[in-house]
């Protein structure tokens, strides 16, 4: 029976050793961490390092992570890749594995220059042809086309039956005011899905099933909290845990430069072993001046 997705969702960090190979006990600890926490499900994204890792160790993640969640929460796996083709032999490989559903977005590129063309609607077809679980759409500009308008999210909805949710990546409150303005969140259920947003989404457009955030894996309990506050409707209770329980660890993730910072602030907890990251992009790590003010704001929030 497929699991309804709803509630919170962490994006889960991709524990490494020091050499960059994958630390599959860490990640069964990470999950673990974030149950106690009372999380509703988990996400494999972006922010979880997919990109970082071979087709074989994603498959080794997914099965690390549904393993470790035993049936007690759903988990969606992230499968998007550089091309449709390495999409969907992910998807399908996700779904061999027992995830509850596939996340996904247009194909990468990293490193920035000249972006190609791509049809979106024929890589979402591609994709909802080779699963028989739910999508999870993404509208983010981390993936070719970027934030799309209404209408070709409209287009893509028509297309493939099998996109459930939409996962909103919008950057601001007017973008994503577009989206729901549009209509969207009538064809599909809606997930808010930026961490430094995700309070501002939620105010604007309560109907939203689900919270997903990157920063959720370091502050799981801080997230349920605020959810649950909008589920009863107290914006102003949930305002409060917003700028008093996560906007200090939001301000050094998103706007304090700070480098790998989830991954270091589930070291110093104890949650992984190393705040390592996979290679080549393990020389990304947090500077010492930035792990002082992480340590200083764990211990404000009670976490060390």
């Amino acid at each position: 029976m497929v699991k309804e997705l709803k509630g919170v969702f962490p994006i889960l960090v991709t524990p490494c050793d020091e050499k960059g190979n994958l630390d599959i006990d860490s990640m069964g600890n990470e999950v673990e961490y974030c149950v106690e926490n009372g999380v509703h499900g988990f996400f494999l994204g972006n922010c979880s390092e997919m990109y970082a890792f071979s087709h074989a160790d994603r498959n080794r993640i997914v099965e690390a992570v549904v393993d470790a969640s035993n049936g007690k929460v759903p988990v969606v796996a992230g499968c998007f890749a550089s091309n449709t083709g390495d999409a969907v032999e992910l998807s399908k490989d996700a779904e061999e594995r027992g995830v509850d559903a596939i996340f996904m977005y247009g194909p990468y590129i990293l490193g920035g220059g000249s972006m190609p063309s791509v049809d979106i609607v024929e890589h979402y077809r591609r994709v909802d042809a080779a699963v028989d679980i739910p999508i999870v759409g993404y509208n983010t500009p981390q993936g070719m086309p970027g934030v799309m308008m209404p209408e070709r999210l409209f287009e893509i909805l028509d297309a493939c039956p099998g996109i459930e949710y939409m996962k909103t990546g919008e950057t601001t409150v007017t973008t994503f005011l577009r989206t729901i303005r549009s209509g969207v969140g009538d064809r599909v259920k809606l997930i808010a899905g930026k961490s430094h947003m995700n309070f501002r989404f939620i105010e604007a457009y309560p109907k939203v099933v689900g919270m997903s955030a990157c920063i959720a894996s370091v502050l799981p309990a801080e997230h349920v909290e605020m959810w649950s506050h909008f589920q009863k409707g107290d914006v102003d209770a949930a305002r409060v845990t917003w700028i008093r329980k996560i906007m200090p660890f939001v301000e050094l993730n998103s706007i304090g430069g700070a480098k790998n910072i989830r991954k270091e602030a589930l070291y110093q907890m104890g949650v992984i072993k190393n705040p390592s990251l996979g290679k080549p992009y393990s020389a990304d790590t947090c500077d010492d001046f930035h792990k002082k003010e992480l340590n200083a704001v764990l211990k404000l929030l009670g976490k060390i």
